[in-house]
């Protein structure tokens, strides 16, 4: 009987949402400028920056201090695959007032394609729909080179 009670309360109640928090070495950080996110940036990639592409979302608060980031996607030597729900997700859990998107061209090519437009469009509107700003999105290449969305007139 006590089975039975089990499975009937299991069936008719809902999860509690938990966001797990995880500490890095990453230190906080305040931007002004697309040459300071790029250089803070590259502290999130390691050797691979130069054969796998990843995707990074760094959050923000009010005043532009970072407050924290996630790994959106690590993908291949080519591209990677980015789910705009989750970062806006991410974004809202974490009360975040702008959103700086990141990724790298192993390539070193720092032309951004359409790809890279078009999920530049879609973020912006998702964030915009909970009044969080897309600040940014930097392309890495090789050594200290970027491209800065913002800077190009992208965003």
């Amino acid at each position: 009987m006590a089975n039975v009670k089990e499975q009937t309360k299991t069936k008719t109640c809902i999860d509690k949402i938990n966001l797990i928090k995880v500490k890095s070495d990453i230190p906080r950080a305040r931007f002004k400028q697309s040459n300071e996110v790029a250089e803070y940036s590259r502290a999130l990639y390691d050797q691979e920056i130069e054969i796998i592409e990843r995707v990074y979302a760094i959050f923000l608060s009010r005043n532009n201090e970072t407050i924290g980031y996630y790994e959106v996607s690590k993908g291949g030597t080519v591209g990677s695959v980015i789910d705009v729900k989750i970062i806006a997700k991410i974004a809202v859990d974490l009360l975040s007032s702008s959103v700086i998107f990141v990724h790298n061209h192993p390539s070193g090519n720092l032309k951004a394609s359409s790809s890279d437009r078009s999920i530049t469009n879609r973020l912006k509107l998702a964030l915009s729909f909970f009044d969080i700003t897309l600040l940014e999105h930097i392309i890495l290449g090789n050594e200290n080179q970027y491209l800065s969305f913002a800077d190009e007139g992208f965003l």
